[in-house]
C-alpha cells in the first residue's frame, strides 16, 4: 500500500499508545500534520480490542510494553483474519533495554509484523516507517 493509498483510507487509523507525558497527543499531531488518520488509545485494553477491528497500524513506545499490553496485542494479532498483517511500530531506546522488554519484543516479533525504531527519531523517519 502506498502512502497516498493509506492517507486516503480513513477506515484504517493508526492506533497510538505512548503513555509517557504528552507523547500520544504529540505523535498523533505529527501523523495528522502528514494527513494520516491517527487515534490515541486510552490504554492497553482499548488498543488490543481495536487492533482486531479496523486498525491499519499500531504505534507504541517501549514504555507501553507491559505484560498486560503484550497479552492484549497477542490476542488481537491472533484474532486477525488469515489475510491480515497489521503492523506494529515500536519506538525503543538503548537506555530502556531490559530483560522484560526484550522478552516482550521477542513475543511480538513471533506473532506479527513488527518494526522497531530507535530513539531519537526524526519526524520524516517516523512518517516514512508508518
Amino acid at each position: 500500500m502506498t502512502l497516498a493509498e493509506f492517507q486516503a483510507n480513513s477506515d484504517q487509523p493508526i492506533l497510538i499508545l505512548a503513555p509517557t507525558g504528552r507523547d500520544s497527543e504529540l505523535t498523533a499531531r505529527v501523523f495528522r500534520d502528514h494527513r494520516l488518520h491517527a487515534e490515541v488509545c486510552a490504554g492497553p485494553k482499548e488498543l488490543g480490542e481495536r487492533l482486531s477491528g479496523s486498525a491499519g497500524l499500531a504505534f507504541l513506545t517501549e514504555e507501553a510494553l507491559t505484560p498486560e499490553l503484550v497479552q492484549f496485542l497477542v490476542k488481537g494479532l491472533e484474532q486477525q483474519p488469515t489475510w491480515s498483517d497489521i503492523p506494529l511500530v515500536i519506538i525503543t531506546s538503548a537506555a530502556g533495554e531490559t530483560h522484560a522488554n526484550a522478552e516482550a519484543l521477542a513475543t511480538l516479533v513471533g506473532k506479527g509484523n513488527v518494526t522497531l525504531i530507535e530513539r531519537p527519531v526524526r519526524v520524516m523517519t517516523l512518517v516514512s516507517a508508518v
